[in-house]
């Protein structure tokens, strides 16, 4: 649960067009809170780590390659908030 500050910050980012739920996603992957609880996630670790919070199960050998190819596209890639984006 965010905390009330950081609930209105976010909330009124979204609201003035400031960020988009990307934007607002980048910058939950980016706190100190989830660097304090899931540290530095190799590219494969991070996508399973989200598929288990987001859908309640392990991701396949394939979800997990897709993921990760998501966030290695040169051109069109996701930053890991767009992927944890498109997940939720």
């Amino acid at each position: 649960m965010a905390d009330s500050a950081g609930l209105v910050q976010q909330t009124a980012g979204y609201q003035t067009a400031l960020s988009g739920l990307i934007s607002i996603a980048d910058g939950f992957v980016a706190s100190g809170e989830f660097s304090a609880r899931y540290g530095t996630l190799p590219d494969a670790d991070f996508v399973r780590t989200v598929f288990q919070n987001v859908f309640g199960r392990a991701a396949t050998a394939d979800e997990v390659a897709s993921g990760v190819a998501s966030l290695n596209r040169p051109r069109f890639g996701f930053s890991r908030g767009g992927l944890l984006n498109a997940y939720a």
